[in-house]
């Protein structure tokens, strides 16, 4: 199997990590949405939990989310794709991600990894040839994704990408909380042995992957924040080893972006984020966090479902380029 560089570079920036949460369609506004209004004096701040890969039936989006849209003067998004020289990303992804001739996937982890990927690999038809030259993290992010390609999930149809569309389409400014380059220190940035583990657990997980797929689809459109947050956890709660990663890669991410929401609000600058699902939820997700930071100041409420209907348009699949900041 040969690897679409280009592809794959844009691929690890947007899904950073918590690839997951890109439910198929369902009736929406059965349960709740995962949109939350941030209120103080001076702005208004939509954040809605996003699906990074999903399929064109999840289209048209809520009303209530349509509406937030259009109150909004300006986009918010972890990292803007269509801003990023994706020629030196992709050179910095296979510097990082590949390793050096004298070097191998196959030396660098122990028999019972290798033996449990040759058999992952050969129940998908496919051997490990292109595979033993990535380092554990590259690959686990490979293999994600091709399962999400596989299921029928696409970047193009995520919800950052329509509005990015959008944002495109009618001149709205996009601003990111985060970077191409930030995201891709964090996938590469842990030692050996934790990539080893991380690899491991995605190799694990790829049994139960329809299982953890048909949950999160549930959890999304019926707005359960509680079953969110459990699966955001879930692999760190098997394994305690895996902790180190949930908190460098979720946690510690979402009191970043928490401080910059906060900034919006405080200086004025109503906008509509959207960020992964996952970092909206639970006691240290971004919703409870903002809220407990400053309750004076503003409010934090959610946004109750108003039905879809078929006034949105699908996105295109040729998406259209968003400004830069």
């Amino acid at each position: 199997m040969m690897v679409n560089c280009s592809r794959l570079s844009r691929a690890v920036a947007l899904l950073a990590l918590l690839f997951f949460c890109c439910p198929q369609a369902a009736p929406a506004g059965e349960g709740g949405l995962f949109l939350w209004q941030a209120r103080s004096d001076t702005a208004t701040v939509y954040l809605l939990g996003s699906m990074h890969a999903a399929k064109a039936d999840i289209y048209p989006l809520d009303q209530a989310i349509l509406k937030a849209w259009q109150d909004s003067p300006a986009l918010v998004v972890e990292v803007n794709l269509d801003t990023v020289d994706m020629g030196a990303l992709q050179q910095k992804l296979l510097s990082r991600g590949m390793y050096g001739v004298d070097e191998s996937l196959k030396a660098s982890v122990s028999k019972e990894t290798w033996d449990l990927l040759e058999r992952y690999l050969e129940s998908r038809g496919l051997n490990t040839a292109g595979f033993g030259s990535m380092k554990p993290w590259f690959l686990s992010m490979v293999l994600t994704v091709t399962e999400m390609a596989r299921a029928g999930y696409q970047e193009q149809f995520g919800i950052d990408r329509h509005f990015l569309d959008l944002a495109g389409e009618q001149g709205k400014p996009v601003y990111e909380l985060e970077s191409g380059d930030y995201q891709l220190e964090l996938l590469s940035g842990f030692d050996d042995k934790m990539q080893e583990l991380f690899l491991v657990s995605t190799l694990l997980e790829m049994k139960e992957f329809p299982r953890l797929m048909g949950e999160m689809v549930t959890a999304w459109t019926s707005g359960d924040t509680d079953a969110m947050e459990r699966l955001v956890s879930e692999s760190a709660k098997e394994d305690k080893r895996l902790e180190v990663v949930l908190e460098k890669l979720v946690y510690l991410r979402n009191e970043a972006m928490t401080q910059k929401v906060a900034g919006y609000l405080h200086e004025g600058q109503s906008c509509f984020v959207v960020v992964g699902a996952a970092h909206l939820v639970g006691q240290r997700g971004i919703i409870d966090l903002l809220s407990g930071m400053d309750s004076a100041t503003w409010k934090v409420t959610r946004v109750a479902p108003a039905g879809r209907s078929g006034a949105e348009p699908a996105p295109k699949k040729e998406p259209a380029a968003a400004p830069s900041r």
